[in-house]
């Protein structure tokens, strides 16, 4: 890794726009803390408890993990504490189960918690620009996992229509973010996130239960930059937009889901 040093004040400059709070070291965008979190127990609901889905063997010695765009740290602070040292980059609550394995967790803005274990911090830093930590840092054997939601949303029974508001919000994320020059790629659809509690499931209904929580808490924060800066829409517009796309996905009669994938990479 390169040197690090301490953060300059500009980095807590944030700066506000359309009453969200944007990153003050590469102007990105904040996702709300309690949102975060909340992705963080809906991630352990879907692979049982566990932290990350690659094969490991519970009895093998971590050195070091790195948790990118690590938010709140909860995922870092999990991983490191139960193993306590070895070195860990760090994405969530990884240094509680690991406690002898050093965990980071890089992301752009500093929201993390200043008491954490002794095997965990935290640095700022953009995983956007040329990246070497996978080369210079992972030794041979080593894993790369990364999660996320993959939109527009769908249903297997014909309930959300293309048509529909919902399945048009997804569609025109992708558009945006190619107009902003993110592009989203696509990648093999792995476990279904349900929009709220119609599965008959009771697993699957609660993963649904805080699914809903989630985005419609984040729902605003979700879309306003697409919205406003990708597709040159007004306040008002995306207002009346989303107004829609909270009652269909609060709808039960509509078993709307959203794909949530996992890529898996492994040094030789």
């Amino acid at each position: 890794m390169t040197s690090t040093e301490s953060i300059h004040s500009s980095v807590l400059n944030y700066r506000k726009e359309n009453g969200r709070q944007y990153h003050g070291y590469k102007d990105g965008n904040w996702d709300s803390n309690e949102t975060l979190d909340l992705q963080h127990h809906m991630f352990l609901l879907t692979f049982g408890a566990k932290l990350f889905t690659a094969p490991i063997p519970k009895d093998q010695q971590l050195h070091r993990v790195l948790d990118v765009g690590t938010g709140t740290g909860i995922w870092a602070m999990d991983f490191g504490e139960d193993l306590l040292p070895t070195h860990c980059f760090a994405n969530r609550y990884t240094a509680d189960e690991y406690p002898q394995t050093q965990v980071i967790g890089v992301d752009l803005s500093p929201t993390q918690p200043s008491y954490v274990p002794p095997n965990l911090k935290f640095e700022i830093d953009d995983i956007e620009e040329p990246w070497t930590f996978t080369t210079r840092n992972l030794n041979p054997g080593g894993w790369i996992e990364a999660a996320d939601i993959c939109v527009p949303h769908r249903s297997d029974d014909g309930t959300l229509p293309l048509n529909s508001t919902t399945y048009k919000w997804g569609a025109l994320c992708i558009e945006s973010a190619q107009n902003l020059g993110r592009p989203i790629d696509s990648a093999k659809v792995v476990w279904k996130w349900p929009t709220n509690r119609w599965p008959k499931d009771r697993e699957m209904k609660e993963l649904g239960m805080w699914y809903h929580e989630n985005v419609t808490r984040n729902l605003y924060g979700l879309s306003v930059a697409h919205f406003t800066r990708g597709l040159g829409w007004s306040l008002a517009e995306l207002e009346l937009f989303l107004v829609d796309i909270r009652k269909e996905i609060s709808d039960t009669k509509i078993h709307t889901w959203v794909p949530m994938q996992i890529s898996l990479q492994r040094t030789r």
